[in-house]
C-alpha cells in the first residue's frame, strides 16, 4: 500500500503459485486483497518466466529489491517508463445475492430454491442459515438452483453463497422463510382456546377424544399429541383428549 511519500508498505505475502498453462486460471491467495490494491510480483525463482513488453507509451513498471518483508516500508529500487510486465490478473469478487425465489418454504426442506446474483462461479457451498442445502447446481455465474434442508425451528434464516473470494454478505433480498406447525402447549386449556393457538401457530385440530377425569380437569385437554415444542409442517395435525 503507498505511503503518500513515493514508498509502500508490504501488508502480506502470499504462497508461490504455478500456472499450468497461459489461459485464464484461479489462484487462492492466502491473504486479503481487494480491487485497488497494488500487487507485486515475485519472479526470483529459477522456473519462473515473465515477459517484459516495450515501447509500451504510457506504460511503467517498478521493481523493489530484495522482496521486502511484510510490514515493512520500502522506495522502488528503480522505475522503468514506457515498458509493462506482460501478466494481468483480476481480483474475483465476493459472491452476492440479489434475490431468492421462492423465498418461503416447509421446515421440513425440500423447496427447490433459485438463487440470483453475481460472481457465483466454482460456488463451493451453499447454506440456509448454518445448514447447508441439500443439493446445489451452479446454473452459470449469475444462477444457483438449491434444494432447502431441513429446519428445527420456524424461522427467517439468511441464504449464503460461498466461493473462494469469500461468503456473500447478508441482505434482506437473502432471506428465506421456514414455515411449519410450532405444537403449542394445550394442556389444561379449553377446546375453544386449543383451536386459536393451533390456528396462531400454523397447525390443525386433529382427532378429539373425552375421557374421564375430574371435576377440576372437565372440558380442558389433558393430553395432547404430538407434545409442545415439536416443530411439524405446515398445517400439520394436533390430535387432543378432553376432560369430561
Amino acid at each position: 500500500h503507498p505511503n503518500g511519500s513515493g514508498a509502500y508498505k508490504a501488508q502480506g505475502t502470499s504462497g508461490p503459485a504455478i500456472p499450468t498453462n497461459t489461459a485464464l486460471q484461479t489462484f487462492t491467495a492466502n491473504l486479503a486483497v481487494k480491487a485497488g490494491d497494488l500487487i507485486g510480483i515475485d519472479p526470483s525463482s529459477g522456473t519462473d518466466k515473465i515477459g517484459i513488453a516495450t515501447e509500451v507509451a504510457g506504460a511503467n513498471y517498478a521493481t523493489i529489491f530484495p522482496p521486502p518483508f511484510d510490514g515493512a516500508i520500502v522506495a522502488p529500487s528503480e522505475s522503468v517508463p514506457g515498458q509493462e510486465i506482460e501478466l494481468s490478473a483480476e481480483v474475483q469478487p465476493a459472491p452476492a445475492i440479489t434475490e431468492v425465489s421462492p423465498n418461503t418454504g416447509s421446515v421440513v426442506g425440500g423447496t427447490e430454491v433459485t438463487i440470483t446474483g453475481t460472481d457465483f462461479n466454482a460456488a463451493s457451498a451453499v447454506k440456509f442459515g448454518d445448514t447447508p442445502a441439500a443439493t446445489y447446481k451452479i446454473d452459470s455465474e449469475e444462477q444457483i438452483t438449491a434444494t432447502a434442508p431441513r429446519s428445527t425451528r420456524v424461522a427467517n434464516v439468511d441464504i449464503t453463497v460461498t466461493t473462494v473470494a469469500g461468503t456473500s454478505p447478508a441482505t434482506r433480498f437473502d432471506t428465506f422463510a421456514y414455515r411449519g406447525c410450532a405444537v403449542p402447549r394445550l394442556v389444561g386449556k379449553t377446546l375453544k382456546v386449543a383451536k386459536n393457538r393451533l390456528r396462531s401457530a400454523n397447525c390443525r385440530l386433529g382427532a378429539v377424544r373425552r375421557v374421564k377425569r375430574s371435576a377440576a380437569k372437565r372440558g380442558k385437554v389433558v393430553l395432547q399429541n404430538p407434545k409442545a415444542g415439536k416443530v411439524l409442517a405446515p398445517r400439520a395435525k394436533v390430535n387432543l383428549k378432553l376432560g369430561k
